[in-house]
């Protein structure tokens, strides 16, 4: 309510709870052309680096800071080192930017890319939707980084061609032009460089409570035994005690809190797709199964399954919730007719 207030007041357009534009501030700015290239963006959230997917150069601030922004459209910052992760290659049958990501991340740990802005490039990096590229962005904050950046190019453009707060006519072909020239130059200089091969990843698990611990699907639970940081040393063995796990065994076969990860995974992959594509829920288990079991996985056919189940019963329950009559959230008008 008093951010509201404030808003009214000194005329700062705000999307309240009653607002259908309303949402996760990273999914509400590109959905709604607020985010633009070339464009400082900063915001109360580290992964504020998100936004860096479309060429903006974009991360998180205190409080503060946000006082001192809107106030003064400027920041004091230090300058950030740059690395360069270049990554060639085809991604593989299941492998999304998720797993290139924690990839990346379990290559330099949570802190190899601390003071850096990383530009993420290659011909993967190209290949990738949007999506895809705002995953890796946002998650650059998980290797240390303070901004993640992506090259403008044509998806870039069409990702953003008449969403409602981009410039329009003559405008917009103005902007267009001036935003593909967000390049880095040729033989530019990198304090860091990574080259990854994406044909060679596997679909990743985080076995941990830290994203740098991770393995590929067919990979083992590590000892903490073989790392020579004392201090990874022991907080992986934290972790393993904390998670449950065994040495050595194999990842697939690993359970913490009583289930499987891929068991975990399956169900909701099957989830997200069966929200979007409702009435093909049985081509999907029956097509998600044949995939998994091909790739060594296993019969996943009741994980789908469960994991539908599940989904749909929490979908439910949020519905309600959110059609419930409660004079502190506005929603009527905001849900779309068919939601239920």
């Amino acid at each position: 309510r008093q951010l509201t207030a404030n808003c009214q007041e000194f005329g700062i357009t705000e999307f309240g709870l009653g607002d259908p534009r309303q949402g996760i501030i990273h999914v509400v700015g590109p959905e709604q052309g607020a985010t633009l290239p070339g464009m400082t963006v900063v915001a109360g959230d580290s992964h504020t680096s998100t936004h860096g997917a479309f060429g903006a150069l974009a991360f998180g601030v205190g409080t503060s800071d946000v006082e001192h922004v809107l106030a003064t459209q400027c920041l004091a910052l230090r300058s950030m080192r740059r690395m360069l992760v270049q990554v060639e290659g085809a991604l593989g049958l299941g492998i999304s930017a998720k797993d290139l990501v924690l990839h990346i991340i379990g290559r330099l740990g949570t802190a190899g890319a601390t003071g850096h802005a990383i530009e993420f490039a290659g011909s993967t990096i190209r290949a990738l939707s949007m999506e895809g590229r705002m995953t890796l962005c946002n998650m650059a904050i998980e290797a240390g980084a303070r901004v993640g950046l992506v090259a403008v190019d044509d998806k870039t453009i069409d990702y953003l061609h008449g969403r409602p707060l981009v410039p329009r006519g003559t405008q917009w072909d103005a902007a267009v032009a001036d935003w593909r020239t967000l390049q880095s130059d040729e033989g530019a200089t990198f304090d860091r460089t990574v080259h990854i091969d994406a044909s060679t990843l596997r679909p990743m698990v985080t076995w941990g409570t830290s994203p740098e611990m991770v393995v590929p699907v067919d990979g083992r639970v590590p000892d903490p035994a073989a790392e020579a940081d004392p201090v990874r040393r022991t907080g992986m063995a934290q972790a393993l005690a904390y998670m449950n796990l065994a040495i050595n065994n194999a990842i697939v076969e690993a359970k913490s809190r009583g289930r499987k990860p891929e068991g975990a995974a399956a169900g909701a992959a099957a989830t997200a797709l069966v929200y979007f594509f409702p009435k093909d829920e049985a081509a999907i288990v029956g097509r998600l199964s044949g995939e998994t079991a091909a790739m060594g996985l296993g019969d996943l056919r009741a994980d789908f399954s469960s994991g539908v189940e599940i989904g749909r019963t929490a979908a439910t329950e949020v519905v309600n919730y959110a059609k419930s009559d409660r004079s502190d959230r506005p929603w009527d008008g905001v849900l779309p007719a068919g939601t239920e």
